[in-house]
């Protein structure tokens, strides 16, 4: 192939991308299988450049191994080890939740890695998850990563980089991002094998962004029952919203699949349906806490003295608590409190002093009350403490009230999703009261239309309007000359043939692909311009391709459908799509058939070993040194052994002076040797009548009868007949 340099041999395609086409290739100077990734846009030359760079400086079990970086043709080209076990996702289905979990837990080790060196990966998915022939997991694609402590001069401002599938919510809203961001794309990765769909499950790409930033995500218990409740929970805090509420890092993921794991290595049951109690199968760490907690303020237990105690963010306990109360561990009385209803034995670790002083102290440096204690409850309260109270908040809600203000907001189409500071307030038109005075970066984002955003000020007692107009982000794109019937897939949507006549699509690149039988594959990528309809003229030529015949021995006679075209070794030029038959001939050998179904354009061979047609017999006779002939022709005398014979019936015949000649008809069979026998009779001694004429050996003896009243006429002289002439 052109593009890459003359010592890469067997190159064909494994797949390609908006700004780079991998290939499968033998590096001749190493002898090994590797894995090409060639460039195809000059603009991301600076992004390969630094993939290169950084893919040298890295060396781990679970991160692809780098080889070189080069420059041929004009066209910048990257070396890897070729990884063939597929992508996670086809490697995994089928497989069980012990063998997904160790095969995560590799992933985490390899991404704990990358942190380590500082570098981001931003586009964690099942695609850029490769495995090796031993089945070891190894993370691929550095291309949109970054370093940690670096601005990246890459990346045009506002830049969306990743896979929209997977991106986290803070990828969306800025490109500043950590590595909580692959924590939430490795979660989705995680979700998506063991549940077997995505846990979004929406209609198209704005959908999906809204869903990252807002929808809370199914259980996963519910799309894959075997999950235990402590997996379900670490799959959960990996999708929360708030980077901060994530695992902190990758190797704090392992170590919580690790965990996860050796429930599924001791065969640990979960929890039946209803809530039984399963005394082998512990709550998960966060549903311990809510437990204790419940058990300490017992009458008083309400949501918001558990979050307090618990020191944890509401969505944490939320979860916990609904999951509680959906097994009938906990149940809600009608005043908001929750009631524990699980048996005292399961509320492991139990409560001990230490923990009762820590929640007791907890709730003290918020000036609550502390709940009753085993030596005796609180028998009075002091009024004055509610006074104070309710004196402080409405004092904080006077002072709220001086020191904020509000936005109306609207746009130009309405409908617009208004995040502020990063937070969903709505869609426009809307108010959005309680802000804090000062500088707001209000966002607006509207599916077909540019997302646009500002700093907007907001004053105390006051609303300020901010009104956007939206531009759109979509054009239209024209394709012409697409065959009737084909598959035409844009961005992994596939039309009708004749639908691409005109589409609107988003405004950026439009990754096109079509495909008809016996057609080569049309690819493109091109820019869809808003202002400007893009028209682009569809040209598929038929397939065919070249096929080079080769045979053992050579000078074989070669047919394609019945008709000859020469003899081994030989070049089929130009062979079209379909099905054909290949015929090799050759004297001396059995023809050989094979059927040729051409489906591509990428070069063939034909490689046959023909077969001999050609057997043996081993002739003797009775009695010894006849001529033997074989179909006519002389081989010798007896006895004889003759090679070389075609396959098929032959006529053997003896032939010996004083014998009559004996023949037969036999089979021969190629690479055997049949053996035959042939006994001749002698011939008889002649006889003689009277006056010397010969009689034929088996004539009676006896004279001719007398002639009757009238002489007869002398008989003609019998014709002499000599025994030996007889047939």
């Amino acid at each position: 192939m052109g593009c890459l340099p003359d010592r890469f041999e067997n190159v064909h395609e494994l797949g390609s991308g908006a700004t780079s086409i991998v290939y499968q290739a033998l590096d001749t100077k190493s002898g090994t299988t590797v894995a090409v990734k060639l460039l195809q846009k000059d603009s991301q030359e600076e992004r390969f450049h630094l993939e290169g760079a950084r893919l040298a400086t890295l060396d781990h079990p679970n991160v692809v191994k780098f080889h070189e970086s080069g420059r041929h043709a004009e066209r910048e080209f990257l070396v890897m080890e070729y990884l063939e076990g597929g992508d996670l996702t086809s490697f995994l289905q089928g497989r069980d939740i012990a063998k997904i979990l160790e095969v995560f837990l590799l992933v985490c080790s390899g991404l704990d890695y990358l942190h380590a060196k500082g570098i981001v990966h931003r586009d964690i998915k099942p695609a850029n998850i490769l495995i090796d022939a031993q089945g070891q997991p190894k993370i691929t694609d550095l291309g949109v990563s970054r370093q940690v402590e670096e601005m990246n001069k890459v990346t045009k401002a506002g830049a969306i980089l990743g896979t929209y599938a997977y991106l986290a919510p803070e990828q969306i809203l800025s490109s500043e991002v950590g590595p909580a961001a692959d924590i939430y794309s490795l979660g989705i990765c995680l979700f998506e094998v063991l549940a077997g769909r995505h846990p979004f499950e929406v209609d198209n790409e704005f959908n999906l962004l809204r869903a990252h930033l807002e929808e809370k995500p199914p259980s996963l218990r519910e799309m894959c029952p075997g999950a235990t409740f402590e997996l379900e929970e670490l799959v959960r805090s990996m999708l929360a919203k708030e980077p901060g509420a994530r695992p902190k890092t990758a190797q704090v993921v392992g170590d919580r699949l690790r965990s996860c794991l050796g429930a599924f290595e001791r065969k640990e049951p979960v929890a039946p349906e209803g809530g039984q109690k399963d005394g082998s199968k512990p709550l998960s760490p966060t549903q311990r806490r809510v437990v204790l907690a419940v058990s300490y303020l017992k009458e008083v237990a309400t949501f918001e003295k558990i979050c307090r105690i618990c020191d944890l963010v509401e969505d944490e306990v939320d979860a916990a608590v609904d999951e509680l109360l959906t097994q009938r561990y906990l149940k809600s009385a009608d005043n908001g409190v929750l009631v524990l209803t699980l048996p005292s034995d399961m509320a492991s670790p139990r409560l001990s002093d230490r923990i009762r002083v820590l929640f007791q102290g907890r709730l003290e440096s918020l000036s609550e009350p502390a709940p009753a204690s085993p030596q005796g409850r609180l028998r009075s309260k002091r009024p004055f403490f509610l006074v104070a109270i309710l004196l402080t908040g409405l004092l904080a809600l006077l002072w709220f009230w001086s020191h904020s203000g509000s936005l109306l907001i609207a746009s130009e189409p309405q409908g617009a999703l208004v995040l502020i500071d990063g937070t969903v307030r709505g869609r426009t038109p809307v108010r959005v009261d309680s802000l804090r005075p000062g500088s707001r970066l209000v966002r607006l984002m509207l599916e077909g239309h540019l997302s646009e955003e500002r700093d907007v000020v907001v004053l105390s007692w006051r609303s300020a309007p901010a009104d956007f107009r939206l531009q759109p982000s979509r054009g239209v794109l024209s394709l012409l000359g697409a065959p009737k019937g084909s598959r035409v897939t844009i961005n992994g949507v596939v039309y009708d043939s004749q639908e691409v006549r005109e589409v609107n699509l988003d405004a950026g690149e439009a990754r096109i692909k079509i495909t008809k039988e016996g057609l080569e594959p049309f690819l493109r990528t091109v820019e869809v311009d808003p202002a400007a309809p893009h028209q682009l003229e569809v040209k598929m030529l038929p397939i065919s391709k070249d096929v080079r015949c080769e045979t053992t021995p050579e000078g074989a006679t070669v047919l394609l459908d019945s008709v000859m075209v020469g003899k081994t070794p030989y070049l089929l030029k130009g062979v079209s799509f379909g099905k054909h038959s290949l015929k090799f001939v050759h004297q001396g050998f059995k023809t050989h058939r094979q059927s040729l179904d051409i489906k591509n354009s990428d070069p063939e061979a034909v490689k046959v070993e023909l077969a001999t047609n050609l057997g043996g017999l081993v002739i003797t006779t009775h009695p010894k040194g006849a001529e033997v002939l074989i179909n006519g022709k002389s081989m010798g005398t007896s006895p004889l052994t003759a090679s070389g014979i075609a396959e098929g019936k032959v006529k053997v015949q003896a032939v010996l002076s004083g014998y009559i000649n004996s023949s037969k008809t036999v089979m021969v069979t190629a690479g055997e040797e049949a053996a035959l026998e042939l006994r001749l009779s002698a011939k008889p001694s002649p006889q003689l009548i009277q006056g010397g004429q010969p009689l034929r050996w088996d004539s009676p003896s006896r004279p001719a009868p007398p002639p009757r009243s009238a002489p007869a006429p002398a008989p003609a002289p019998a014709p002499v007949v000599r025994p030996w002439e007889v047939q």
